[in-house]
């Protein structure tokens, strides 16, 4: 686990946020980053490096007012995670649509702590765009900090490598990267 986090923060570019600002911000793919909760001045990093969209996996709304302010399109996802619960699969599909349209990007998607609902959505699209398996998916969350106490996600997971869900991205070539120093 250590090693592929140290890999991550060695791959990060340049003028990444305090990680008081965005817990466990990665990249996970040119313009698709993801992380914990921001505070006001994590989504002020976000908005002055030319994200567009930020993705909340929170049942809580409180950010959206700051997101919208700053210029961004907010974009919530509401999922409750319990130990044997998963995703909704119209959560997922939405997700999708989002991931879809190239004028979201660059894009930002956080729970609160980055890892247990971000990681599963992270990891369906590990499997969908980057053609993963579902093993090699769940693997990353929980190097990320995916908790073993969700074996409902990961099921999903390897599950979704198996369906025909998988075909719900579409890839586009060029899409807009944010800002950061490389």
């Amino acid at each position: 686990m250590f090693k592929l986090i140290a890999l991550g923060l060695l791959l990060l570019p340049a003028g990444t946020p305090k990680k008081s600002e965005i817990p466990r911000f990665l990249k996970v793919d040119d313009g698709f980053y993801r992380g914990g909760q921001p505070t006001r001045a994590g989504f002020e990093f976000l908005k002055n490096h030319g994200f567009k969209t930020v993705i909340n996996l929170r049942q809580e709304n409180d950010e959206a007012a700051i997101v919208q302010e700053l210029g961004m399109n907010y974009v919530h996802l509401p999922m409750s995670v319990k130990p044997w619960s998963k995703i909704p699969d119209r959560a997922i599909e939405k997700y999708f649509e989002v991931l879809n349209n190239p004028d979201n990007y660059p894009i930002f998607i956080h729970c609160r702590r980055g890892a247990d609902r971000t990681g599963a959505m992270v990891g369906f699209y590990r499997v969908a765009a980057q053609g993963w398996s579902g093993k090699k998916a769940y693997s990353e969350a929980r190097d990320v900090g995916m908790r073993w106490w969700y074996p409902g996600l990961k099921d999903q997971i390897k599950d979704f490598a198996k369906s025909d869900e998988a075909s719900l991205f579409k890839p586009n070539a060029a899409l807009p990267k944010p800002a950061l120093a490389q």
